[in-house]
């Protein structure tokens, strides 16, 4: 199973996963902010280029659904998209 793990930089290391989820929130100008927890609800903003590899990481949506990764057992789907 492929788990994604990423390093803040004061250097923990967090895989995602249900404790430690991906998350994505909408910034001021509609732009999409990647996050995933740390801990204690602590979120760690990932960086553009990190959310462009997870873009090509994607798993290409089955009917209803929309696109997003697979880490630790857990579906992350990407935000909604406007048309």
């Amino acid at each position: 199973a492929q788990r994604l793990s990423f390093r803040t930089n004061v250097d923990d290391v967090v895989a995602a996963d249900g404790e430690h989820p991906l998350g994505f929130e909408t910034g001021p100008r509609g732009s999409v902010i990647p996050f995933v927890v740390v801990r204690g609800g602590l979120r760690a903003r990932l960086a553009r280029p990190v959310y462009y590899e997870l873009a090509a990481l994607a798993v290409e949506p089955q009917g209803p659904e929309r696109a997003g990764v697979w880490s630790g057992g857990v579906f992350f789907p990407f935000p909604a998209t406007s048309s």
